[in-house]
């Protein structure tokens, strides 16, 4: 059976496999989101509108390079330490110990003798 678009077309088109899910994955969320929100019905599935898209060139991969990059990535992974933090007690319960401290643990010789 064959594929249309054939996949190593749009492998191509992108760079890289990985590239290709992601980008249309995302762009097939945007579809299906936008039609919801415009309370249009849709007449193919978002992820065939999306393929179809990258196929005729009209989605393509932006990479970011450089500082930029960078920053996205920091502010990203700061965005996910404060929502993991607030999902932490603050107080301890039970037994366990408070939020973001370690306790010390001391291995002896017989320890480290498996």
């Amino acid at each position: 059976m064959m594929l249309y678009p054939p996949m190593a077309e749009l492998i191509d088109k992108v760079g890289s496999s990985y590239a290709l899910i992601n980008l249309v994955a995302k762009r097939a969320r945007e579809i299906s989101a936008e039609a919801e929100e415009q309370g249009i019905p849709l007449t193919k599935k978002p992820v065939s509108a999306a393929i179809d898209e990258v196929y005729t060139g009209k989605l393509t991969v932006h990479t970011d390079t450089g500082a930029a990059a960078e920053d996205h990535r920091d502010h990203q992974l700061e965005q996910d330490l404060e929502e993991y933090v607030a999902t932490l007690p603050s107080e301890p319960v039970g037994d366990e110990t408070l939020a973001g401290t370690v306790p010390e643990i001391v291995l002896t010789d017989e320890d480290m003798q498996g």
